[in-house]
């Protein structure tokens, strides 16, 4: 099993490379691969939230229910985000 980390921000900085139509090509076959199991930091959902609320974000339902059949779906885990994970960085 392999581990990824796929981030998409809106924000860049000039140090942050480009990224290109192979990288979401792998991240698709990294999610599509049944060996593999997808996570949702809560630090992403919480993003997504603030998003919606500034309206830089829309979803056809609310992102709990989106959240919720994902899980059900494609077998999402929530990762959970505690205060040792912060001090670590």
């Amino acid at each position: 099993m392999r581990h990824y980390l796929i981030h998409s921000g809106s924000v860049k900085s000039k140090n942050e490379p480009v990224v290109r139509y192979s990288d979401f090509h792998l991240a698709g076959q990294a999610c599509s691969d049944p060996n593999n199991m997808l996570w949702l930091s809560v630090a992403s959902a919480w993003e997504m939230q603030i998003k919606m609320a500034l309206g830089k974000l829309t979803l056809n339902r609310p992102l709990a229910q989106t959240i919720a059949d994902q899980q059900t779906t494609n077998g999402i885990q929530i990762l959970a985000v505690e205060l040792p994970h912060v001090l670590e960085l």
